[in-house]
């Protein structure tokens, strides 16, 4: 099966929210045309970054059917079906197939710890109960992580096209790199070492990042790309250089979203307990967004 994103930079889409916590639609469509002028390559609706776990599954179909709405086939849609359990996720993939998406990602379920088995079966079981391509997803908030030996596990299912490595072992990264890229679409989710995933390899990156900096995103991909290593250093210090507002709060969305306020793409409010950042916290995302001129 190919994959709808094979390569290129593709958005975690944020939530922006009311105050009821319910969805600004306006906000969303907003960051989705923004994100999309400046050059991505795909749109990765109700992730992490967009508080998907937290959200209603009716708040959660929602935000997929606007983000596809805004989106209008211009570039694919993937969406995110990740839940504690492969039964939840099923009814998550079999919706977001409904809504017409191109494809779908999924988390490890979490909360429990897993075997390598029970691990390989949750995909199994999720491939067989949609006809959509499968992103499987490194997520270290799941408190396990992919091996190299059940990745390859991971590839004799049919369904299986691409992964998304947030594990942060660039070692790892690169081995998975080398043996499955022909045959995995590979993604690499931190900022700080997309540069180096893509020249040893890597498809493309789903940057949390791009949801603020979507040019400088997708210009570091093209310069990567074409192999203009002076150039693609050099976007790659700036991205390091943004990636200190996710470093402010307790956990990095919080400065995404205090960023993404100051873009002006609608408020930072979080789906409780979350809370926003402090006054002095915001000036710390605000001096770094004027510092790379992307706020005056």
């Amino acid at each position: 099966m190919r994959a709808p994103v094979a390569s290129g930079i593709v958005v975690p889409v944020i939530t922006p929210f009311d105050t009821e916590e319910h969805i600004d639609e306006i906000a969303l469509r907003r960051v989705v045309e923004y994100v999309l002028v400046n050059g991505v390559h795909g749109l990765f609706a109700m992730t992490s970054t967009g508080e998907s776990v937290a959200l209603s599954d009716r708040e959660w179909a929602r935000g997929i059917d606007i983000i596809s709405q805004q989106a209008n086939g211009r570039v694919p849609v993937l969406a995110g079906v990740s839940a504690a359990g492969t039964g939840l996720a099923i009814a998550r993939a079999q919706e977001a197939e409904r809504l017409g998406v191109d494809g779908i990602v999924s988390t490890l379920p979490f909360y429990y710890r897993l075997e390598r088995n029970e691990m390989v079966d949750h995909y199994r079981e999720l491939a067989n109960a949609t006809h959509l391509p499968i992103y499987a997803y490194d997520m270290p908030l799941t408190k396990m992580s992919f091996s190299e030996e059940m990745v390859a596990d991971l590839v004799g299912i049919d369904r299986i096209v691409g992964l998304k490595d947030s594990s942060n072992d660039f070692t790892l990264f690169q081995k998975l790199v080398a043996r499955f890229s022909g045959r995995l679409s590979m993604f690499q989710g931190n900022e700080t070492m997309i540069a180096h995933s893509l020249f040893a390899g890597a498809g493309g990156g789903v940057l949390g990042l791009a949801n603020v900096a979507p040019r400088l995103c997708a210009d570091l991909f093209e310069a990567c790309a074409t192999r203009n290593y002076e150039r693609a250093y050099v976007l790659q210090r700036r991205l390091v250089s943004l990636h200190y507002i996710s470093r402010v709060g307790p956990n990095p969305l919080t400065g995404v979203k205090c960023a993404m306020e100051l873009l002006g793409f609608g408020s930072d409010r979080m789906t409780r307990p979350m809370r926003p950042l402090s006054p002095a916290q915001k000036e710390i995302v605000r001096h770094w967004l004027v510092k790379l001129e992307l706020i005056h």
